[in-house]
């Protein structure tokens, strides 16, 4: 895509991808560069089914945007901490903590990206696996707790993707609904 913008300067899809590529991911951006990374990988996964160009073969902004977010997830590999939990450093160094808020917030952010820009194969491999299964025992060994509601967010959100793209997507007919809804105002 492109367009003009009020200034007169041309922009492009690729230009916004390879700026946002040569900005930080780690420590040092908000949320560890997780936001960024689900774009940039969203991003290019959409240029990449759109031109049906191999990845070998990107170029430019493209390559750039790709280059990035694929050796962030190496990094997130690397640093995968051995009880599944993703580094709370994120890309940055290996890392962990005792603060259950700080655990959710970096896997669940982690794995949300991650779900978008993984590749088949790499989608199925256990250290993925690990991570999600990790994620859910978090979740529900703190059931009865008060979480931080962003990382909760991106932490259920990044399971939704998962079980949504490893199971497809969760179908509820009109009679699940309607014994779910029975259930819930006939609760005590």
């Amino acid at each position: 895509h492109q367009w003009i913008a009020r200034d007169g300067q041309q922009w492009t899809t690729e230009r916004l991808a390879e700026m946002e590529a040569g900005a930080s991911v780690g420590e040092e951006a908000s949320c560890g560069g997780t936001h960024r990374l689900y774009s940039l990988a969203r991003a290019v996964k959409r240029y990449l089914d759109d031109t049906e160009t191999p990845r070998d073969k990107l170029t430019g902004g493209w390559k750039k945007a790709n280059d990035v977010v694929q050796d962030s997830i190496k990094k997130v590999q690397a640093y995968q901490q051995p009880n599944g939990y993703f580094s709370t450093h994120f890309c940055s160094r290996p890392g962990s903590s005792p603060d259950i808020d700080a655990t959710l917030h970096s896997t669940g952010h982690t794995l949300e990206w991650l779900v978008i820009a993984l590749e088949d194969n790499q989608f199925q491999e256990p250290w993925v696996t690990a991570a999600v299964v990790r994620l859910v025992e978090l979740l529900e060994d703190n059931q009865d707790r008060e979480l931080d509601c962003g990382a909760l967010y991106h932490a259920a959100r990044g399971l939704i993707l998962y079980r949504n793209r490893r199971f497809g997507e969760r179908t509820i007919t009109a009679d699940a609904s309607a014994k779910t809804l029975s259930t819930e105002t006939t609760s005590p």
